[in-house]
């Protein structure tokens, strides 16, 4: 039932942010002749509607691309209106370059850039809103997402903790598979069986997503579980038992295909950010010394008359 929901739910998203492309394109024509500037356009609102024909194709393969029609259950508004940005940036340079190619000498670049702007205004804020309205229905027991937590250790019962405190992450624990029930302290979590008992739980359709948490010695058994997951079409997620000394954002690298984690990420290790830091060092020293020089100047005068010698 779930899977039935996100995938209208999905699609919902992807009329919305048809309908916001149209409308930010109108607001932009509008804006531009109506309110910035009164002249008449020569080639009028039909040919930037009719544009947007090959615009949002684009556009629903970049929202695609940054993940913006996922479900953002467990993402950052923040981290989502960052890519909605991005994508709005790559949108805007692929319509100007459309126009290069199209030969249209008097579509108006404002147009395009408050289009650019509105688009990005009215996806961020239509986000913001279905959030809103999602974490109250969570709240209230609705589109919820049932979970079956396979193994039990500290970073299972911490991460049961944290999701039960925060019930706007709209997630429901059935309970949990273990080799033999464990001590889960105060937590009214049901046990639901051994390893082996995985495959029937999934056959019953009633498991929306497994989280893994197994501990060291329990490793073995960790191909057979993801097979089975896989083989009934459930997601699952890797809740490691030395979760403790991961970063919150870890980095990943691949050496030979393996990847390897990076428990402290030194970020002047990128290029970029090697070059920014320096020129940010650069700037600032010059900004201080012209600031700073008539006090320089004051001392070292003082410091001749106060001491001849050299």
């Amino acid at each position: 039932m779930l899977k039935e929901n996100q995938r209208i739910f999905n699609i919902t998203m992807v009329v919305l942010d048809v309908c916001i492309c149209l409308v930010s394109m109108v607001l932009a024509f509008l804006f531009r002749f109506n309110v910035l500037d009164g002249g008449h356009d020569r080639i009028g609102i039909l040919y930037y509607l009719r544009l947007m024909v090959l615009v949002i194709p684009f556009y629903f393969l970049i929202y695609q691309y940054f993940g913006l029609h996922d479900s953002f259950r467990s993402k950052g508004l923040v981290s989502e209106v960052g890519k909605i940005v991005q994508a709005n940036v790559l949108g805007t340079v692929f319509i100007f370059v459309l126009v290069f190619f199209l030969k249209e000498v008097n579509i108006s670049r404002m147009v395009i850039a408050l289009f650019a702007a509105f688009n990005t205004l009215f996806s961020s804020v239509e986000r913001f809103a279905i959030r809103k309205i999602l974490r109250r229905l969570r709240e209230k027991g609705y589109n919820l997402k049932r979970l079956l937590i396979v193994g039990w250790n500290e970073a299972s019962g911490e991460f049961y903790d944290k999701i039960l405190l925060n019930r706007s992450l709209g997630y429901d624990v059935c309970g949990y598979l273990s080799n033999q029930p464990e001590s889960t302290g105060r937590r009214t979590l049901p046990y639901r069986g051994t390893f082996q008992d995985l495959a029937s739980l999934l056959e019953e359709k009633e498991i929306d997503e497994v989280v893994i948490s197994l501990d060291y010695d329990e490793f073995p058994a960790l191909e057979e579980i993801i097979d089975t997951c896989e083989k009934e079409g459930v997601k699952s997620s890797l809740l490691p038992f030395y979760t403790k000394y991961l970063p919150t954002r870890p980095y990943i690298d691949v050496v030979e295909g393996l990847p390897l984690i990076n428990l402290r990420r030194v970020p002047l290790d990128n290029l970029v950010n090697g070059f920014l830091k320096r020129s940010f060092d650069i700037l600032v020293s010059f900004v201080g010394l012209v600031l700073l020089s008539p006090v320089l100047l004051v001392v070292a005068i003082g410091v001749k008359c106060s001491s001849p010698a050299p």
